[in-house]
């Protein structure tokens, strides 16, 4: 009898089903103004992922598939993938285009195939600006602050209050040129911000200076990304060569040590991507990328490193067509990954697969779409698999209804727990006792989709949906983190639960208004709940809101002047692993502050959120400002039950082009 895989592989184009979110990502993608695209935040804001942050500058992304420990959405700038983020967390500074500069996004939800780059677990497409014709300069300087902190570790008032806590600066420059279909274009990005408040503070107490020998570790932040990139850009042809280097002393924070770590990130990236119109409507796209990520040892008295080296190189080539009613692309990729830990080199991962996208449009009101992906490991197959059809019964009202099997090999959804198993010591060397199978199942995942796009009126849009998730076997990585006074937390044993099985149920429900340019404004509501699952499984999904309520209204008055409010309401969210936390008490430590006694808490409490930015351009169109008020309201609210307590701040920049 066939297994479970083979027979779904089997069925599954038989269903008729629907993209692997409630809303219509594909045919109608988000778009983002540059103008308002102050940090991370506002573009996950814009997907209808949730994200937890320790500090506002990083964030671990829940696409409500796995969950924020789960497999993380894949980032692509014009066509080129990139990794932002170490251990499943990523970094706003990472992001190798100045986040301002950002024309357009387009948010994938589920898993398969966009613009030859298949995909598992969402996709963040982002477009840059176009390189103007000639020579072209620009360059920026933002800055801000949140209220509520105590301040930094190494208070310094000649450019810090003790209730301040700075973003900044932040300086992004850069430099294109364009000459016919020729151009080359390059950009730095420099970032210093202190991202410590009380928590941050008690919790990493390893980062103490000696004063009686006069060490002390730099408690902000600093970053610095280049990029170089240089192409060919015609109708029939499209050609990029791109290189990325990063080094920032920053926090690392992942899961299992429950804390952040004092750590120096270097990132490398080369890219090659081609894009070749063989005929009018046939095509090939190639692309060659390595990447190179490691972690620098910075000083602290608990003496441990984490040690961690990585090496990737991408091969991947593809063939499609592109025709009004029929349209196939069919590729090949090749993923090789070493990794090396502090004592022993991993055997080399190589990971191949094959993908196949098709889309038949057999009449104008009726579209089969399938995504099919299989990846090999050894003896190991995963296949994802995703149909999808849309209906027009009449003018103004779209259908559109998907189903979804997916398998994850446990080197894409548990990376980190499989090169334990392959030797890496790191829970060995940090002394933390840890449970995880040395075989560790596949992540299966069964989902169903219903959506409807109505056309209200000539200016209205009302959306609904109906998800379905019925994971199959689901790794749970769970680590219950100690409470201990002097040290503020402790990470406990880790366990690493496999084959957990539940079911969820997601509805969304937004309304859309535009009548010009001029005013746009937008109203989701979406309500997510577990109908049944094993107890690890439904501790996992309270760390993620039930109840997630959006409003965003854009107002032009003129062409040069743009006005934006951002309303968001989320509800109570409870985080097991940190109940042994739960009313524990905590203080701060600095001596140049009075002792300030706080109790922790494991429930994020619900919270409303209200922001307001406001743009303007000047000397003809030359110059920008722009200036965002954060949390009008100044109600505490946090992302994380160990992260930063936000209250009211601002955000300013100042943009100049040639």
């Amino acid at each position: 009898m066939p297994d479970i895989s083979t027979l779904l592989a089997i069925l599954l184009p038989l269903f008729v089903t629907f993209d692997s979110e409630v809303s219509l990502p594909e045919t109608d993608p988000d778009s983002v103004n540059s103008s308002f695209v102050m940090g991370i935040e506002d573009l996950i804001w814009q997907t209808g992922w949730d994200y937890a942050s320790m500090e506002r500058m990083s964030v671990m992304i829940n696409t409500n598939e796995y969950g924020y420990y789960g497999p993380q959405p894949s980032f692509m700038l014009d066509g080129i993938p990139f990794e932002p983020g170490f251990f499943g967390v990523h970094y706003a500074q990472l992001f190798p285009l100045s986040l301002f500069r950002i024309e357009n996004l387009e948010a994938f939800h589920g898993s398969g195939i966009r613009n030859g780059h298949p995909y598992q677990s969402g996709l963040m497409k982002l477009e840059s600006e176009p390189v103007a014709r000639g020579i072209s300069l620009f360059g920026s300087g933002q800055l801000g602050h949140n209220s509520g902190e105590p301040g930094p570790w190494v208070f310094d008032p000649d450019k810090v209050t003790p209730n301040v806590e700075r973003f900044g600066p932040w300086l992004d420059a850069g430099l294109s040129l364009r000459f016919g279909g020729w151009y080359a274009k390059g950009s730095l990005r420099h970032h210093d911000y202190l991202n410590f408040d009380e928590f941050i503070q008690t919790r990493i107490i390893n980062m103490r200076g000696i004063p009686d020998e006069n060490i002390w570790l730099r408690i902000d932040a600093v970053s610095t990304l280049g990029l170089m990139e240089t192409g060919f850009l015609s109708d029939r042809l499209e050609i990029r060569l791109q290189g990325i280097k990063s080094d920032s002393n920053d926090f690392l924070f992942f899961q299992p040590l429950g804390r952040e770590i004092p750590t120096g990130l270097e990132t490398e990236q080369y890219s090659g991507f081609a894009n070749v119109n063989i005929f009018k409507n046939v095509g090939i796209r190639m692309l060659y990328q390595q990447r190179n990520m490691s972690t620098r040892f910075r000083r602290n008295v608990f003496d441990f490193d984490i040690g961690w080296e990585k090496q990737q190189r991408i091969a991947r080539g593809s063939l499609y067509m592109d025709w009004e009613r029929i349209g196939l692309e069919a590729g090949i990729e090749n993923e090789l990954t070493d990794a090396t830990g502090r004592q022993t080199v991993f055997k080399r991962l190589a990971i191949p697969s094959i993908f196949l996208h098709n889309r038949f449009t057999f009449h104008r009101s009726l579209t089969l779409t399938t995504d099919n992906i299989v990846r090999f490991f050894d003896d190991i197959r995963s296949l994802s698999s995703n149909t999808e059809i849309k209906i027009t019964p009449v003018t103004g009202w779209g259908i559109q209804l998907s189903g979804v099997y997916k398998e994850l090999l446990p080197e894409q959804s548990n990376p980190l727990e499989n090169w334990i198993n392959q030797g890496y010591d790191l829970f060995s060397h940090l002394d933390i006792s840890a449970f995880i199978p040395a075989e560790i199942e596949n992540n299966r995942l069964l989902q169903f989709s219903l959506a409807n796009q109505i056309q209200l009126h000539q200016h209205w849009t009302l959306e609904m949906g109906l998800n379905y998730y019925r994971h199959l076997s689901l790794q749970i990585p769970f680590q219950r983190v100690l409470y201990d006074l002097p040290f503020s937390t402790q990470p406990g044993n880790f366990a690493l639960y496999g084959g957990q099985s539940g079911e969820r149920l997601a509805a969304v429900f937004r309304l859309h208004h535009q009548t010009t340019n001029r005013i746009r404004q937008t109203a989701d509501l979406t309500y997510r709940t577990t109908l049944n699952g094993d107890h690890i499984y439904q501790q996992y999904w309270e760390m993620t809101p039930a109840i997630r309520f959006q409003y965003t209204a854009l107002f032009s008055p003129y062409r040069d002047l743009e006005l934006q409010l951002d309303v968001q309401y989320l509800s109570e969210r409870t985080w097991p692993e940190f109940s042994r936390l739960d009313g524990q008490m905590n203080r701060s430590f600095h001596v140049q502050f009075p002792f300030k006694f706080f109790t922790y808490s494991n429930t994020l409490p619900q919270h409303l959120r209200i922001d307001v930015r406001v743009s303007k351009w000047l000397w003809q169109q030359r110059l920008r400002v722009a200036l965002q008020l954060k949390n009008l309201l100044n109600n505490d609210y946090q992302t994380h039950p160990i992260g930063v307590r936000e209250g009211f701040g601002y955000m300013s920049r100042l943009e100049i082009r040639f």
